[in-house]
């Protein structure tokens, strides 16, 4: 299903709300003119569509995405039927699925440009450094094998209970020919 991922960087040239055409399922669509392809630095000139699904599971998620990425501060969702985002600078994470041997851009999640996920920022090479000397001493020995050992003696596992085996079922008897069903 995934088969590749990838990340542009674009313009969102317009948006709306609709249902899907299959359950009917609302959401507020948007449409992003991409012009970078983050993945491999390479220029592209491709339109991205994607879904911010408006269900009691995902409302959470898709208001915090069109507040934080895409800077919407509108007090009523019908305000989403116009392109009213149209401007806004994001990136956007996709994958390919393919469908009866058709490959579909599927969008993962929009991010505001140079974020890799909400309101997480990369790290600068300083930052990155220090987080790396900190604990690649951990990584070591976990790459050793000795796993469960921790860098902080007070959170040292302690070995695992002893589990009681399950008494071994009797033998089963030997089958003749004439107990085979053909």
């Amino acid at each position: 299903m995934n088969e590749s991922r990838k990340t542009y960087h674009g313009v969102v040239t317009t948006n709306c709300l609709r249902a899907s055409k299959l359950k009917g399922t609302p959401s507020v669509t948007v449409q992003v003119h991409a012009t970078t392809d983050i993945s491999t630095g390479d220029a592209v000139d491709i339109v991205i569509t994607g879904e911010l699904w408006l269900t009691d599971k995902t409302i959470d998620n898709t208001l915090e995405t069109l507040a934080h990425v895409f800077g919407w501060e509108g007090t009523s969702l019908r305000e989403l039927n116009s392109p009213v985002l149209a401007g806004v600078e994001v990136d956007v994470v996709t994958h390919t699925e393919t469908y009866e041997g058709k490959a579909f851009t599927k969008v993962d999640f929009f991010n505001r440009p140079g974020e890799t996920g909400f309101g997480l920022q990369k790290a600068q090479d300083g930052e990155a450094d220090i987080i790396a000397t900190k604990y690649d001493a951990a990584l070591r020995q976990f790459r050793a094998g000795k796993t469960g050992q921790s860098m902080r003696p007070d959170r040292a596992k302690s070995p695992a209970p002893a589990v009681p085996k399950m008494p071994s079922p009797p033998p089963r008897p030997a089958y003749t020919e004439d107990d085979l069903p053909f």
